[in-house]
């Protein structure tokens, strides 16, 4: 059982058959969002597929500058502060932070590794 550091081909490309079975903590995929579609296509014209952290990073990139709107301010500390009092609307939906601007309602899946490629542990 690992944490989310694993969730990227080449775990599967460098452990090989190794990597069957191991089983690591992931936030839900993004892909399957409806607030993602618009990103997708996106990626899809330019012929990328945004795998593990793709869609996650480009979610800061838009709290970050949610945060800077909402503020009307480029000053970090009033942008931070701002997060920590309101939502933002991101690829993966919604999201707000609490008052330490750690997110609120984290959601986790328990993933595994089989055949090169990871997704949701199924019961």
């Amino acid at each position: 059982m690992m944490g989310d550091s694993i969730a990227t081909p080449e775990f599967g490309s460098i452990a090989g058959p190794a990597a069957d079975g191991t089983l690591f903590t992931f936030p839900p995929d993004g892909r399957d969002s409806d607030t993602a579609k618009g990103a997708l296509e996106q990626f899809q014209r330019i012929g990328f597929v945004p795998e593990g952290f793709t869609l996650f990073s480009y979610a800061v990139v838009q709290a970050i500058a949610g945060g800077i709107a909402k503020a009307n301010s480029t000053d970090p500390l009033a942008a931070a502060k701002t997060l920590r009092s309101t939502s933002v609307d991101t690829v993966l939906g919604p999201v707000s932070f609490d008052e330490k601007g750690d997110i609120k309602n984290p959601r986790y899946n328990i993933n595994v590794w089989k055949d090169g490629k990871y997704g949701k542990l199924t019961e």
